[in-house]
């Protein structure tokens, strides 16, 4: 019998880990480790070595998450005062409207400080820097602003504290590159660039390139808004991301090209090796994404495993992946892409071999229907991450994926053969031509196939308990189908209907109506919803306002479509807020000064008489508390005022904006 490479099971140092890195997350200090860690020497002595190895991680896992917190950006730069920073690129990301980019700063006005990352939006009139370009440039820094002020509000805390950014910027000018720091990191970039280049330069067609440029290396920024849109609404979104499917096609092509070594066998380790690290370059050069991180260290662990002539568990191949990524970078827990390529993976792992119908020794036949069962699978297991994000539900995914497992082998095998004609300076018309042709087959089929009439479910929003119960029921369905027994089919159809008649106790209570503040780059939206009908007023700055309403139209998408809002006006208020600096209840921006009362109790900062005031329905002052406070100019009476609050209100001597007229 083959001994197993994996002695220790991986599954209960991985949840010890993880539950780890959410106590730190939640606020939990340093005596939870060190507690920790003491209950695992006892648990040591007892010999109780799954209960030891849940404590231990545990503990590592509230320490990896310290010590990898980001560095603090001075306070004397978040003021609102505009400086010149000097910083080096990390990442680069070109949209339409705008360019993105994340730096770390090191210097303040000319003078050297900590490096700490911020991520700095531009509008995009100038040529964008490289990764590891030494940019300068001139701006007003912000703290990241809280999420959640509102439902569905999109939550980008977890991104920042991934990418390590502490301070945001708008930079409505240019930016001058300065120097250029290298590094691998830099080289790698450089080398993905130089890819995308010369697919830029091929005779691709527009459609074709942007594709394959995604496909091979990951770069999104040049395909289509309404194309991702259909990839999404097929559900074969996860074809645009670098996974585990490209990564394995990749080690198909390294294998073909390594075939000839096959011919002497005491060779086998050294071929293994070449393909692995081959497969290593690619990750790198990719920027090494999570979901690839996690399917090299997977192909890593399978690899040493056939050299040392031992087996390997599948389970434990993939928590110690797990593991190794959280160890390294313990923030990618909160990510999205991260969660749906470890749920993807792990339900092909449970449901697979059980969905496909087909006799294992009928093996032709089985392989055959294999991609539909693991398509089944993938889409179950990473259910509830992706009505979580995505909030739909695609019901021709079988046929979708399908055809991009058809399809995107030859996509990428066709460009990777067309970078290599480009190399050597072989003649490649006629290879663009068929890919062309291919990317044309498969975009068509994606925009017929969203053409159909439901073919997707939309406006799927779940609170957090029917979250935990679709998960529940996923996993019992699971052991239901290993373990075949009545407890557990009982067990499985319980947790099932619980789910299913979540929504009459366990649904949204949606007020109303409603009215919060809306942050957009540096400016400020008051909306305001009642039933069906919703009003944002701007705030902004005439030459803004374009901008500002696109990006209230992005950042409210699953806010109204969760109301149910058939209606919404954007106007532009007869103020401007303008750039602006929020500090307790107050808001500073210029000239006007806004007092947020939107919680109860008395404001922290009452200092002077500011021009507006928001009243919010959890606010408890009196009109008299209110003029004798805080004596504002102008009051704004939100919607979830009572009547009564509301007529108390503006009987007031204080001129006063009711967003219910």
């Amino acid at each position: 019998m083959i001994e197993k490479l994996n002695r220790v099971p991986a599954v209960p140092a991985l949840a010890g880990w993880a539950a780890g890195i959410l106590l730190w997350y939640a606020g939990c200090g340093w005596w939870l480790a060190a507690v920790a860690a003491a209950a695992g020497v006892a648990m040591t002595a007892r010999r109780q070595y799954a209960l030891m190895s849940v404590l231990y991680a545990l503990s590592g896992g509230w320490s990896v998450a310290y010590l990898n917190q980001p560095v603090e950006a001075p306070a004397a730069v978040l003021d609102g005062r505009e400086l010149q920073y000097a910083a080096t690129v990390r990442t680069v990301r070109n949209t339409p409207g705008a360019t993105t980019v994340v730096a770390d700063i090191d210097s303040v006005a000319g003078q050297p400080c900590g490096a700490f990352g911020v991520q700095i939006a531009s509008v995009p009139d100038w040529m964008p820097p490289r990764v590891g370009d030494v940019i300068r440039f001139t701006a007003s820094l912000e703290p990241p602003e809280p999420s959640g002020n509102y439902r569905h509000a999109p939550d980008y805390s977890s991104r920042y504290l991934a990418d390590g950014v502490v301070a945001t910027a708008y930079v409505d000018g240019e930016i001058h590159v300065c120097g250029y720091r290298g590094g691998f990191r830099a080289y790698m970039a450089a080398r993905r660039d130089a890819i995308v280049a010369a697919l830029a330069r091929s005779n691709l067609s527009d459609e074709a390139y942007g594709l394959l440029a995604a496909l091979i290396t990951g770069y999104t920024d040049d395909i289509g808004t309404g194309i991702k849109e259909g990839y999404k609404a097929t559900g074969i979104a996860h074809a645009l991301a670098l996974s585990g499917f490209h990564v394995g096609v990749v080690v198909v092509i390294v294998s073909l090209m390594l075939f000839p070594l096959r011919a002497w066998p005491q060779l086998r380790r050294w071929r293994l090796a070449a393909g692995l690290l081959a497969v290593w370059i690619y990750a790198f050069m990719t920027g090494m994404p999570d979901s690839v991180f996690r399917a090299v260290l997977m192909l890593s662990i399978y690899t040493f495993g056939i050299m040392l002539n031992r087996g390997v568990s599948h389970y434990n191949t993939l928590c110690s992946a797990i593991l190794i990524i959280l160890a390294l970078r313990p923030y990618s827990l909160f990510s999205a892409g991260f969660q749906l390529s470890v749920c993807a993976v792990l339900g092909i792992l449970v449901f697979a071999d059980k969905f496909n119908p087909v006799d294992p020794r009928r093996h032709r036949l089985h392989t055959l229907v294999a991609p539909l069962a693991v398509a089944c699978a993938a889409l179950i297991g990473t259910m509830p991450v992706t009505l979580a994000v995505f909030h739909r539900l695609p019901l021709l995914f079988l046929l979708s994926n399908v055809l991009v497992a058809i399809m995107l082998p030859m996509l990428m095998f066709g460009g990777i053969l067309l970078l290599l004609c480009l190399r050597a300076g072989i003649g490649s018309y006629i290879l663009c031509i068929c890919l062309n042709h291919v990317t044309d087959c498969l975009n068509g089929a994606v925009v017929a196939m969203t053409s159909v009439a439901e073919a997707v479910v939309s406006g799927i929003y779940l609170t957090p308990v029917q979250s935990v119960l679709l998960l529940a029921a996923i996993a019992a369905a699971g052991f239901a189908l290993h373990v075949r027994r009545r407890y557990a089919v009982v067990a499985c159809a319980a947790a099932i209907l619980l789910f299913c008649t979540s929504g009459l106790w366990a649904g949204e209570k949606i007020p109303g109506s409603e009215a919060f503040l809306l942050p957009i780059r540096g400016n400020t939206a008051i909306v305001a919803r009642h039933g069906c009908k919703a009003v944002a007023t701007l705030t902004c700055h005439e030459r803004h306002t374009g901008n500002a309403q696109a990006d209230i139209e992005r950042m409210l998408e699953h806010y109204l479509a969760a109301c149910g809002v058939d209606t919404l006006v954007v106007t532009a208020g007869e103020f401007s807020l303008g750039p602006y600096a929020r500090r307790a209840d107050m808001f500073y921006a210029g000239d006007i000064h806004m007092a947020m009362l939107v919680n109860s109790g008395i404001p922290d900062s009452l200092a002077e008489s500011p021009d507006y005031a928001i009243v919010g329905g959890r606010c408890r002052l009196s009109p008299d508390d209110i003029a004798r406070l805080i004596h504002p100019d102008t009051l704004v009476l939100g919607y979830d005022l009572s009547p009564g609050r509301r007529r108390e209100l503006a009987a007031t001597s204080i001129p006063y904006i009711d967003l219910n007229e």
